[in-house]
C-alpha cells in the first residue's frame, strides 16, 4: 500500500489553488450589474423613506386643517346665534314701536 508522496502533494497544491482563486474572487470588484443592482437598491429605500416622511407631514398637516376648520365652524356658530339673537331684539322693538 504505497502511495506516491508526489500525487497527493500535486493535489494539495490543485486544491489550495482552486480555494486561492475563490478567495481572490470573492474580493473582486463588484460587476456593473452588481453595481447597478446596489443603485436601484439604495434609490428604492430612499424613496420610501422620503414617501414615510411625506405621508407624517400630510397626516400632521390634515390634522390642522382640521382643528382650524372646527375652530372657524364654532365661530360662525356663535356669530349666526348672534344674528339671530339681534334680529329678534329687532324685531320686538319695531313691533313695540308700531303698537
Amino acid at each position: 500500500m504505497y502511495r506516491a508522496s508526489h500525487e497527493t502533494l500535486l493535489s494539495k497544491i490543485e486544491h489550495l489553488e482552486a480555494e486561492l482563486h475563490d478567495l481572490r474572487a470573492l474580493r473582486a470588484p463588484a460587476r456593473p450589474g452588481e453595481r447597478l443592482l446596489w443603485a436601484v437598491t439604495a434609490t428604492s429605500v430612499l424613496g420610501a423613506v422620503l414617501a414615510v416622511a411625506a405621508c407624517a407631514s400630510a397626516r400632521a398637516h390634515g390634522a390642522d386643517v382640521e382643528r382650524r376648520f372646527d375652530g372657524a365652524r364654532v365661530r360662525l356658530e356663535q356669530k349666526t346665534q348672534d344674528l339671530a339673537s339681534c334680529e329678534s331684539f329687532a324685531l320686538r322693538e319695531l313691533r313695540g314701536e308700531a303698537d
